[in-house]
Parts: structure tokens; C-alpha cells; sequence
């Protein structure tokens, strides 16, 4: 059992490149336990309702949603911040294209307006584009940690030894589900989304037969 933790805590570390002082601490720095108030991201939903972050024209409501999730891109500084990000960039990127061909068509705005949103909306994207290439991890990686996570899951032996290795890993357990946003290689996404999904089944079973 505890060659497997072994295994699976030294794959983790090596995979989030964590710093000497933060391995001292006991928790693994690429899953905090609790986020720092500093990178709590917002989303463009709640930026939209906020009235402190809402203009008073067409233009300067749609350019302050599109600050705040530059602001969001600007601030990834660790993998485990871009997988948040991730996790509703899709959606969140469909709404500012949108917010922005409305603010384009409403009339409303002269062109240099239209040119700076589009001009934010670039920014965005490219500031992802970046994040993406400094913080996503190999595949080969994060499909070594699924497995060497799934062994130890299925070889403890005692509701007391599942749990331990649960709570050793208790926030990479949360976010297995948008764990194949930050794998490097595309064409591997689908293999660890379908591994992460396969982990989780592992978990829920062993909880089971373990009670």
C-alpha cells in the first residue's frame, strides 16, 4: 500500500513541479485545499449582474465583462488555476463573442469602440493561448498518476486505507472530471477524460464494498 502512494504522491509532485517549501507542507500545491481569496475567478455571468462592474452604455458594459475574464486569463499562474478556468472557458468565450457581435450590431457604439472590443476579445484568447502552452502537462503524465491512483484504490484493503488515500489526494479527486482540459496533447484528452470517468467508478465501488 504504501509503495502505491509512494508512487502516486511522487508522480503528482513531479507532474505540478512543486517547490521545495510547498512539498514541506503536507498538501499538494497543484490541488489547495482552499483557494486564495487573491484567484477566486468570477465568472462572465456574475460579472454581468455585478452593478460595480457594469458600465452605463452598451460599450462599456460589454468591455467591462470581456476585463474581467482577461483579468481571469492574466492570473493563471499554476496549472490547477487554468483547469478552473477551463472548466466554463468554452462557454464563457461563446458569450463575450456574442455580447460582442450585439454591441457590433446594436448601432450603439462608434467604431473605435467595436475595434476595442474586438481588440480585447483577441487579447483573451491569445492570453489563453498562452497559458495553455505554459501550463498544460503531457499526457503520458497525467495517465501515470490516473493509474497509479487507480491501483492504490483498488488495493486497499480496509475503509480506513481507501479513505487515507482519498484524503491525500482529496482536491485531485474533485476536479478528475475536467482533468483532460490541461492534458498537452488533444488527441489524448479522450483517453484520460475516459480514465479519470473509470476512477471515479473504481472510487464509488470500492466505497461500497468496503462499508
Amino acid at each position: 500500500m504504501r509503495k502505491y502512494l509512494w508512487t502516486l504522491l511522487s508522480v503528482m509532485a513531479l507532474l505540478t513541479a512543486c517547490s521545495d517549501s510547498k512539498q514541506t507542507t503536507g498538501k499538494n500545491p497543484y490541488y489547495p485545499e482552499e483557494a486564495d481569496e487573491d484567484t477566486a475567478f468570477v465568472t462572465l455571468e456574475e460579472a454581468a449582474g455585478d452593478s460595480m462592474l457594469v458600465g452605463s452604455s452598451l460599450y462599456s458594459t460589454t468591455e467591462r465583462e470581456l476585463e474581467v475574464m482577461a483579468y481571469q486569463a492574466e492570473e493563471i499562474k499554476s496549472t490547477y488555476m487554468l483547469q478552473l478556468m477551463l472548466s466554463t472557458y468554452d462557454q464563457d468565450l461563446i458569450r463575450a463573442e456574442q455580447k460582442v457581435r450585439e454591441a457590433e450590431q446594436s448601432g450603439q457604439c462608434s467604431d473605435a469602440e467595436v475595434e476595442t472590443l474586438h481588440a480585447t476579445l483577441d487579447y483573451i484568447r491569445g492570453t489563453m493561448d498562452l497559458k495553455m502552452r505554459q501550463y498544460t502537462l503531457p499526457a503520458s503524465g497525467v495517465i501515470g498518476a490516473l493509474h497509479s491512483t487507480q491501483k492504490a484504490v483498488n488495493n486497499a484493503k480496509t475503509h480506513e486505507e481507501l479513505e487515507k488515500v482519498m484524503s491525500n489526494c482529496s482536491g485531485y479527486f474533485q476536479t478528475l472530471p475536467t482533468l483532460h482540459l490541461i492534458v498537452k496533447e488533444p488527441s489524448k484528452q479522450r483517453e484520460v477524460h475516459r480514465l479519470a470517468k473509470e476512477l471515479q467508478r473504481t472510487v464509488e465501488r470500492r466505497r461500497a464494498e468496503l462499508k
